[in-house]
């Protein structure tokens, strides 16, 4: 069903304003950001942990990593646990216990100097033994990176910041540099140093993620900072300890702004309904069965000439991987005693749904039983033109109630 709001209609500024409403404030209850991008220090290990579990997006503008205080079997002080907080000095941590006795101070990374980072180079350590089991045992530790960024202030220079424990060759080799001696070349020496030493059993080396990040970009005709909204990590045991050896900062541009605009110059708003009118001339009740596997979707706005696009997240900012768009999970108790390998108990309810034979029901009912239908509102700026943008809006519900296809349309808006 396509129902249209022209600007010369009497409704149009009614819809216009619920949209852009709707969408400001899913917008803000999502922390003001669309489609979180991850940035990893690494390639790899993948960063299947998150550091903030709440669901609600920070903005994180200090990072701190705090590193083994004495000496590994390598002799290196491997990272262990890593901390961010916010301005207002609200602070998450993960890794090893803060309690640790063989922690020391942490390295801060202030994101608030940066406007780019250019280039982040990694070091790490790993034993140069053939047996397995020692190779798994120690594994492949984080003893330091380097951040090559753009500082903030206009026209300063590119500067290198080192995040290591204060000891060992990476602190000797910041001690080192000189004007002619620069930061990575100073640790060059320093590491090359280290792995040409007599029977050493361990070797340290580099990788270089420049993919670039910019911190401060322009959007909208407007400069804005990029958020910080959570961090990702992988970590591993070793012998007796646990230690992170990658990290990924999980950023997002502001939208609201770019919302906005969107309703500048608007000339009609259509809208694509997979409603009908209910082919049945008999009210009917529907029994819908709902576990604890879910799936929900996101508001997802692109545009047709760029295909740029961005999402709304369907519960605010919820996960790495497919942060901002459709996921899914599952939950199950499970008890196990020693006669009876295992029990599940699954968790699910019942809801009786009645459904008017007035009322607009998903296309297709009662034959179809998938009501995850979608809703496409194209944004249009010309005269009898095409849509320029377009909004895919999400409903999971076999009917809806309204007296005509107009009110529909605004009902529809309900699920923004």
């Amino acid at each position: 069903m396509r129902v249209a709001f022209k600007s010369t209609d009497q409704q149009f500024q009614t819809v216009s304003a619920l949209l852009k409403n709707n969408l400001t404030v899913r917008l803000q209850n999502a922390g003001d950001v669309g489609n979180p991008e991850p940035y990893n220090l690494l390639s790899s290990p993948r960063c299947g942990e998150l550091l903030a579990l709440d669901s609600y997006p920070q903005s994180f503008t200090l990072l701190g990593f705090a590193f083994k205080n004495s000496e590994d079997p390598a002799g290196q002080y491997p990272l262990r646990r890593l901390q961010a907080c916010t301005q207002s000095n609200a602070c998450i941590s993960a890794g090893c216990d803060l309690n640790a006795g063989d922690v020391g101070q942490q390295a801060t990374v202030d994101l608030t100097t940066m406007s780019q980072i250019a280039k982040i180079t990694t070091y790490f350590c790993q034993t140069a033994s053939r047996d397995s089991k020692e190779v798994t045992r120690y594994g492949k530790r984080l003893l330091a990176f380097v951040i090559s960024y753009q500082p903030s202030l206009p026209g300063s220079d590119p500067k290198d910041l080192l995040v290591a424990a204060p000891a060992g060759l990476f602190n000797t080799a910041l001690k080192n540099v000189t004007p002619q001696l620069p930061l990575l070349e100073s640790i060059k020496t320093e590491v090359d140093r280290y792995n040409r030493r007599s029977g050493n059993e361990y070797q340290i080396f580099s990788q270089v993620n420049d993919a670039g990040l910019k911190l401060v970009v322009e959007a909208g005709g407007e400069t804005i900072r990029r958020t910080v909204v959570n961090l990702a990590y992988s970590q591993f045991t070793g012998k007796s300890r646990t230690y992170i050896n990658n990290v990924s900062i999980i950023s997002a541009i502001p939208k609201t702004a770019e919302v906005a605009s969107l309703f500048q110059d608007l000339k009609e708003i259509r809208f694509d309904i997979p409603f009908v009118q209910n082919p049945l001339t008999f009210n009917t009740t529907l029994s819908l069965e709902r576990s604890t596997s879910e799936t929900a979707g996101s508001v997802t706005i692109y545009q047709n000439s760029s295909m740029h696009s961005f999402k709304i997240p369907s519960f605010k900012v919820a996960g790495v991987v497919d942060i901002g768009g459709m996921y899914a999970y599952s939950t199950s108790t499970t008890k196990t005693d020693q006669k009876q390998a295992s029990t599940t108990d699954g968790f699910k309810n019942t809801l009786s749904l009645e459904v008017p034979a007035n009322a607009f029901v998903v296309r297709g009912f009662p034959q179809n039983q998938n009501y995850d239908v979608t809703t496409v509102i194209g944004l249009i700026y010309e005269d009898n033109g095409q849509p320029k943008f377009e909004i895919s809006v999400p409903s999971g519900t076999p009917c809806l109630n309204a007296t005509n296809s107009k009110e529909l349309a605004q009902v529809i808006l309900g699920f923004i």
